[in-house]
Protein backbone atom coordinates (compact mmCIF):
# COMPACT_ATOMS: atom_id res chain seq x y z
CA UNK A 1 0.00 0.00 0.00
CA UNK A 2 1.13 3.55 -0.72
CA UNK A 3 0.16 6.98 0.56
CA UNK A 4 -0.10 9.97 -1.75
CA UNK A 5 -0.11 13.51 -0.35
CA UNK A 6 -0.72 16.49 -2.62
CA UNK A 7 -0.54 20.13 -1.54
CA UNK A 8 -2.58 22.59 -3.61
CA UNK A 9 -2.13 26.35 -3.50
CA UNK A 10 -5.14 28.45 -4.43
CA UNK A 11 -4.52 32.10 -5.28
CA UNK A 12 -1.57 34.28 -4.38
CA UNK A 13 -1.51 34.20 -0.59
CA UNK A 14 -0.57 31.50 1.88
CA UNK A 15 -4.10 31.23 3.31
CA UNK A 16 -5.26 29.26 0.29
CA UNK A 17 -3.47 25.96 0.84
CA UNK A 18 -5.33 22.65 0.75
CA UNK A 19 -3.96 19.21 1.60
CA UNK A 20 -5.18 15.98 0.04
CA UNK A 21 -4.13 12.52 1.22
CA UNK A 22 -5.11 9.10 0.00
CA UNK A 23 -4.13 5.51 0.52
CA UNK A 24 -3.58 3.63 -2.69
CA UNK A 25 -5.02 0.11 -2.54
CA UNK A 26 -4.07 -2.48 -5.15
CA UNK A 27 -6.06 -5.62 -5.76
CA UNK A 28 -5.73 -8.24 -8.45
CA UNK A 29 -9.23 -9.67 -8.26
CA UNK A 30 -12.69 -8.10 -8.52
CA UNK A 31 -13.58 -10.04 -5.38
CA UNK A 32 -11.06 -7.97 -3.39
CA UNK A 33 -12.24 -4.49 -4.36
CA UNK A 34 -12.92 -2.12 -1.45
CA UNK A 35 -15.52 -0.05 -3.29
CA UNK A 36 -18.87 -1.81 -3.42
CA UNK A 37 -19.61 -3.75 -6.57
CA UNK A 38 -22.85 -1.84 -7.18
CA UNK A 39 -20.77 1.28 -7.91
CA UNK A 40 -18.79 -0.48 -10.60
CA UNK A 41 -21.78 -2.31 -12.04
CA UNK A 42 -23.98 0.79 -12.31
CA UNK A 43 -21.40 3.24 -13.64
CA UNK A 44 -18.92 1.12 -15.56
CA UNK A 45 -19.05 -1.91 -17.78
CA UNK A 46 -18.81 -4.04 -14.66
CA UNK A 47 -16.14 -4.55 -12.03
CA UNK A 48 -12.64 -4.00 -13.50
CA UNK A 49 -10.76 -7.23 -14.14
CA UNK A 50 -7.15 -7.79 -13.23
CA UNK A 51 -4.92 -5.44 -11.29
CA UNK A 52 -6.78 -2.28 -10.24
CA UNK A 53 -6.06 0.56 -7.81
CA UNK A 54 -8.59 2.32 -5.57
CA UNK A 55 -7.81 5.65 -3.89
CA UNK A 56 -9.10 5.86 -0.32
CA UNK A 57 -9.45 9.44 0.91
CA UNK A 58 -7.99 10.23 4.32
CA UNK A 59 -9.49 13.68 4.99
CA UNK A 60 -13.07 14.25 6.03
CA UNK A 61 -13.34 18.07 5.77
CA UNK A 62 -14.81 18.01 2.28
CA UNK A 63 -17.67 15.66 3.23
CA UNK A 64 -19.49 18.50 5.01
CA UNK A 65 -18.35 21.27 2.67
CA UNK A 66 -21.12 23.42 1.19
CA UNK A 67 -20.25 22.05 -2.27
CA UNK A 68 -19.82 18.43 -1.16
CA UNK A 69 -22.52 17.22 -3.55
CA UNK A 70 -20.34 18.38 -6.45
CA UNK A 71 -17.27 16.46 -5.25
CA UNK A 72 -16.44 13.13 -6.85
CA UNK A 73 -16.40 10.91 -3.77
CA UNK A 74 -17.86 7.44 -3.33
CA UNK A 75 -18.62 6.16 0.15
CA UNK A 76 -18.36 2.40 -0.14
CA UNK A 77 -21.41 0.45 0.91
CA UNK A 78 -19.06 -2.37 1.96
CA UNK A 79 -17.08 -0.48 4.59
CA UNK A 80 -18.27 3.18 4.79
CA UNK A 81 -14.83 4.38 3.67
CA UNK A 82 -14.50 7.25 1.18
CA UNK A 83 -12.85 6.84 -2.21
CA UNK A 84 -12.12 8.96 -5.24
CA UNK A 85 -15.01 8.39 -7.62
CA UNK A 86 -13.32 7.53 -10.91
CA UNK A 87 -15.12 5.75 -13.70
CA UNK A 88 -12.29 3.87 -15.41
CA UNK A 89 -9.86 1.12 -14.53
CA UNK A 90 -6.69 2.36 -12.79
CA UNK A 91 -4.16 -0.25 -13.77
CA UNK A 92 -0.86 1.11 -12.44
CA UNK A 93 0.70 3.47 -9.90
CA UNK A 94 1.45 6.20 -12.44
CA UNK A 95 -2.20 6.25 -13.55
CA UNK A 96 -3.32 6.36 -9.91
CA UNK A 97 -1.04 9.30 -9.20
CA UNK A 98 -2.39 11.19 -12.23
CA UNK A 99 -6.00 10.46 -11.21
CA UNK A 100 -5.36 11.74 -7.69
CA UNK A 101 -3.57 14.85 -9.00
CA UNK A 102 -6.49 15.75 -11.28
CA UNK A 103 -8.99 14.95 -8.52
CA UNK A 104 -7.11 17.11 -5.98
CA UNK A 105 -6.70 20.10 -8.29
CA UNK A 106 -10.28 19.69 -9.47
CA UNK A 107 -11.61 19.45 -5.92
CA UNK A 108 -9.71 22.62 -4.98
CA UNK A 109 -11.39 24.32 -7.94
CA UNK A 110 -14.82 23.03 -6.94
CA UNK A 111 -14.61 24.05 -3.26
CA UNK A 112 -13.41 27.55 -4.18
CA UNK A 113 -15.74 28.18 -7.15
CA UNK A 114 -18.85 26.09 -6.51
CA UNK A 115 -18.50 24.56 -9.99
CA UNK A 116 -17.94 20.91 -10.88
CA UNK A 117 -14.42 20.61 -12.29
CA UNK A 118 -15.65 18.06 -14.84
CA UNK A 119 -17.24 20.99 -16.69
CA UNK A 120 -13.66 22.05 -17.54
CA UNK A 121 -11.71 18.80 -17.56
CA UNK A 122 -11.54 17.34 -21.08
CA UNK A 123 -9.47 14.25 -20.29
CA UNK A 124 -6.14 15.91 -21.06
CA UNK A 125 -4.25 16.00 -17.75
CA UNK A 126 -1.51 18.41 -18.82
CA UNK A 127 -3.97 20.87 -20.37
CA UNK A 128 -6.15 20.76 -17.23
CA UNK A 129 -3.17 21.46 -14.96
CA UNK A 130 -2.15 24.44 -17.13
CA UNK A 131 -5.71 25.80 -17.27
CA UNK A 132 -6.11 25.56 -13.51
CA UNK A 133 -2.78 27.33 -12.99
CA UNK A 134 -3.14 30.07 -15.61
CA UNK A 135 -6.86 30.85 -15.38
CA UNK A 136 -7.71 30.07 -11.75
CA UNK A 137 -4.42 30.27 -9.82
CA UNK A 138 -4.69 26.67 -8.60
CA UNK A 139 -1.34 24.85 -8.49
CA UNK A 140 -0.07 21.59 -7.05
CA UNK A 141 2.99 22.72 -5.10
CA UNK A 142 4.12 19.34 -3.82
CA UNK A 143 3.42 15.66 -4.23
CA UNK A 144 4.65 13.04 -1.78
CA UNK A 145 4.44 9.34 -2.56
CA UNK A 146 5.42 6.95 0.24
CA UNK A 147 5.07 3.23 0.97
CA UNK A 148 2.96 2.38 4.01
Amino acid sequence: MYKIQITIKVGNDDSGVLYFNCLLHKSSSPLNRLIDHSFYESLLDGIPDGEHYELELMEKWYLNHKYSKLLHIRTSLLNSRNFVCYLQKISDIVAALRVFLVWSIGTAFTVTSGKDFLEIYTGNVDSFIETMKNEYGIVATSTLFTPQ
